[in-house]
């Protein structure tokens, strides 16, 4: 019930969702929405985290929160991956210089990997629409810079170069 009512939010837009996941992480209900998984289910991706360098004792946290945000929002495992990467290496603590926190390095300082994967990739859907579904555009935007600037081109591929190594870790596994 508490997931159903969470996913409808979800899709109302990043505020409703923000205002939702502080209610919730407050209210200590946010652990019993995240999905379980079998082992199995998490070990491709569990190994291409380690081999972006992720160290054991993250793997597990980090591999649900990706999963988890791949599974309800339809945007690909590995593109979520390596945005992370590029934004933060996957720290959790992680702040920027102009004031952006996690993970995914949103402006909210929402700190558990679930709910910062998941708020940032709502971001980068949004980012999406207002591209008219181009993903270059859309990354450009998410990392804060012009669109056609050279610095949003060199982060943005970036990007690319992980999103396509995670590729080929995953299809060796497969």
């Amino acid at each position: 019930m508490l997931k159903q009512i969470f996913l409808g939010l979800f899709k109302l837009g990043s505020e409703m969702l923000l205002i939702a996941v502080i209610l919730m992480v407050f209210q200590g209900y946010l652990k019993y929405w995240t999905p379980f998984y079998f082992e199995d289910e998490l070990a491709t991706t569990k190994y291409c985290l380690h081999k972006m360098g992720v160290p054991e004792s993250k793997l597990n946290e980090l591999a649900i929160a990706f999963r988890s945000a791949s599974q309800i929002t339809g945007v690909n495992e590995d593109l979520i991956m390596a945005l992370a990467y590029t934004e933060s290496e996957y720290k959790k603590f992680a702040r920027s210089n102009m004031g952006y926190k996690g993970i995914m390095q949103i402006e909210y300082p929402l700190w558990d990997p679930d709910v910062n994967v998941l708020v940032g990739v709502k971001k980068l859907q949004e980012k999406m629409v207002e591209s008219n579904g181009n993903l270059r555009t859309a990354l450009t935007l998410y990392k804060g810079f012009k669109v056609g600037s050279d610095r949003g081109d060199t982060h943005v591929n970036l990007v690319f170069k992980h999103f396509k190594y995670l590729q080929q870790i995953r299809n060796r596994t497969i």
